[in-house]
């Protein structure tokens, strides 16, 4: 059932919808809006546990607002792995929705976020029913695969100050008004998620930032990080790829 928020990004503010969601990118309005309806809506505070490890549910959360983190911890629950970010438009959970069985990770609210969550068996309805559906849904899948595949090859390859260069390649973004060869990173990230992401620690990543910013290769722009020569920290990285 639809629930309904009090806040002030609730109904009639025009965020309660799916159509920014890339799974629903080619379904028409009436079958997005029979989505919809079907939808339980909330709102998440940054450090909310949106989903827990382990956990025996199967509903898949659809981004509408802010930013949710794809993280695990230790067995001591000292040290943090950060697997991804999930942005407005992107989902997560689809896996338990699947094959029903337990969570896989830790998701966790990085700024206040709004969710849409879909039941694992309406969704299994929903790729079912529209194929156009199902193909995004293997397309996200494989790209989840591809992401792993490249991490893990980073990790299992690379030192620790490559492996920073090749997580700023990946979290960079190009084109538009940006200069050739130039990219941005928005927000900054804290030392602490790069550190997370790439299995070092805050210290060496401060200690790679400051040397590339030595270096001319990268600066702080207001609100973003800036790769002043991309073809130079691409052969940086893939000097070392075997």
């Amino acid at each position: 059932m639809l629930q309904i928020s009090t806040d002030p990004g609730g109904p009639g503010s025009g965020v309660q919808t799916l159509k920014g969601v890339e799974l629903f990118a080619e379904l028409d309005d009436e079958a997005r809006r029979a989505c919809e309806r079907r939808c339980a809506w909330r709102w998440w505070e940054p450090g909310e546990q949106i989903l827990d490890r382990a956990a025996m549910t199967t509903d898949v959360y659809f981004v509408i607002k802010g930013r949710g983190r794809v993280i695990d911890y230790s067995l001591s629950g000292h040290r943090e792995v950060i697997f991804d970010e999930i942005g407005e438009g992107g989902y997560f959970g689809e896996l338990s929705a699947i094959d029903g069985e337990p969570r896989s990770a830790n998701i966790v609210a990085v700024e206040r976020t709004l969710t849409a969550s879909l039941s694992g068996d309406d969704l299994i309805e929903l790729v079912t029913s529209h194929p156009q559906a199902a193909i995004l849904l293997m397309r996200r899948l494989t790209e989840v695969i591809r992401l792993a595949s490249a991490r893990i090859m980073d990790l299992s390859t690379l030192a620790a100050q490559n492996r920073i260069y090749s997580d700023l390649l990946r979290e960079a973004r190009t084109g538009g008004k940006l200069i050739p060869n130039t990219a941005t990173i928005r927000p900054i990230p804290h030392h602490h998620t790069i550190a997370a992401r790439v299995s070092t620690t805050r210290e060496t990543v401060a200690r790679v930032l400051s040397d590339l910013t030595r270096r001319n290769l990268l600066r702080r722009d207001k609100d973003a990080l800036v790769i002043t020569d991309v073809d130079m920290m691409t052969e940086m990285v893939q000097k070392f790829r075997p």
